[in-house]
């Protein structure tokens, strides 16, 4: 079972490595839900197209789900998922690590 698993955290970590990806679910998981523009404005650099990618993966993941309000002209809210939340809320416990830790995070990366 050890190695099985290994293999299998090993695909997850290709998956949400990918640029952008913890970003976009972050950034979701702190406003808990936005459009499309509004999301891409909170993110910063990311292209109109990484976006639609990654919303695409993480929504076949299983991670965010898809809302059409409708309205004139249509919105689309992206949210995430039971799922999104926690893995939402792992990543917020990351960063609260980094945070703790930056001076001597940061001391390191310059050597």
């Amino acid at each position: 079972m050890g190695q099985e698993k290994c293999e299998l955290t090993q695909n997850l970590w290709e998956r949400l490595a990918k640029k952008w990806t913890l970003a976009v679910v972050y950034n979701l998981g702190v406003s808990k839900g936005s459009g499309f523009n509004e999301l891409r404005n909170r993110i910063g650099s990311i292209s109109p197209s990484s976006l639609v990618e990654r919303l695409t993966e993480l929504e076949g993941m299983g991670i965010i789900k898809r809302e059409v309000i409708p309205s004139k002209p249509p919105k689309v809210l992206y949210r995430l998922t039971q799922k999104g939340e926690e893995l939402y809320k792992i990543l917020d416990q990351l960063a609260s690590w980094y945070l703790s830790n930056e001076e001597t995070l940061e001391k390191s990366l310059k050597v």
